[in-house]
């Protein structure tokens, strides 16, 4: 079964081509980040995103909300189900106030610092990110802690760095 694909405007040629360079996936496999057999095939995209305005897909009401760092055209999705404060946080922001920064063009402090304060006093209780530890309560805190850390010009923990000796 083919499902549609969303992305925002920025994204679509990149997912429609596959365009490995541009989305970082060719430097981050030579960096050893994914197995050297990993491909990103070309995949046609079903409409196009506008950011902070919700859209309704499988009957949830999702808010994409632009934040750049990560990569320059990420995004997260705020949504409510079943009167539980969501944040799907894709690789924006994980558990512990983890951030998805990596060493790749494109992925930046700068975009955090100017866009992670709109995550502030959003009530978030489940944080679910792409990968890794996610909350159903609480989430808020986690989000919290990094905007923190930013504030107090501080570098937060990388997504990646699981594996330091603390």
């Amino acid at each position: 079964m083919n499902w549609p694909v969303y992305t925002s405007a920025q994204a679509r040629a990149i997912i429609e081509t596959g365009d490995e360079d541009a989305c970082g996936l060719t430097a981050t496999r030579a960096m050893g980040g994914y197995p050297a057999d990993l491909r990103l095939p070309p995949c046609p995209v079903a409409a196009t995103y506008p950011s902070d305005e919700p859209i309704d897909i499988c009957g949830l009401s999702l808010t994409p909300i632009p934040i750049r760092g990560h990569s320059p055209d990420s995004h997260v999705f705020l949504c409510d189900l079943d009167g539980l404060r969501t944040l799907f946080s894709a690789d924006v922001v994980f558990y512990g106030g983890v951030l998805g920064l990596i060493n790749v063009d494109g992925s930046d402090l700068a975009g955090y610092r100017a866009d992670l304060p709109k995550l502030a006093d959003l009530g978030v209780e489940a944080l679910l990110p792409a990968h890794g530890m996610f909350t159903l309560r609480f989430g808020q805190r986690h989000i919290d802690t990094a905007i923190a850390q930013l504030k107090k010009g501080f570098v937060p923990r990388m997504v990646g760095q699981g594996d330091l000796i603390l």
